[in-house]
């Protein structure tokens, strides 16, 4: 009986050992996806008098890359591209209706992070962005139009939890400010996102 016993704990113990630990996924490239809610704030952009917000829900696409300095901080590369629904601000110009509408946004940002657990990491992350707009002067059918991209600079911050070996989750503030030679643009983003580590 004795002897049962200590084979079974034997084997339940070689069974534990065998089974890998988790593995927070903070190490290595990724790709997800993320959606969220836009505020846009336009003064005057390319001509056109907007001075007002505009929220708007958008999603995208994101690829990126984590290194662990440490077992605890984590640094990586990340790039995004963001599209929006239902976005245009309208404003003016010289008296006629006009709008700015974002058709597109990529991101090229560095990130640092603390692993607050093996499984929970706190970041905040910033870089490059570019929006591009479709500006319209005019009614519709007299209507002048222009598409132009909007460069500066972007940061925020955020949490991100890993739910399995290879997949997390994460929500993410960002504030980016564009155009400051055409005009000011500025957008709030409160973004949630899932990512597949490799």
């Amino acid at each position: 009986m004795t002897r049962s016993l200590v084979a079974a704990f034997a084997l339940a113990s070689a069974s534990f050992v065998a089974v890998p630990a988790f593995a927070a996924p903070f190490q290595g490239p990724y790709v997800g996806i993320e959606a969220g809610v836009d505020h846009d704030h336009a003064g005057r952009t390319r001509g056109i008098d907007a001075h007002r917000g505009q929220t708007a829900f958008s999603g995208g696409a994101i690829a990126g890359y984590d290194y662990k300095l440490t077992p605890r901080v984590v640094v990586g590369a990340e790039a995004s591209a963001d599209f929006g629904v239902h976005d245009a601000i309208a404003g003016t110009s010289a008296g006629d209706p006009a709008s700015i509408d974002p058709q597109r946004q990529i991101n090229v940002t560095a990130r640092a992070g603390y692993l607050v657990t093996p499984k929970t990491l706190v970041y905040a992350r910033a870089g490059v962005s570019d929006v591009r707009v479709h500006n319209t002067i005019g009614q519709q059918a007299e209507a002048i139009s222009r598409t132009n991209d909007l460069i500066g600079w972007t940061v925020g911050g955020g949490g991100e939890r890993a739910l399995t070996s290879n997949v997390s989750a994460r929500i993410e503030y960002r504030y980016t400010e564009l155009g400051q030679s055409h005009g000011r643009f500025d957008r709030q983003q409160v973004l949630l996102g899932l990512a597949y580590h490799f």
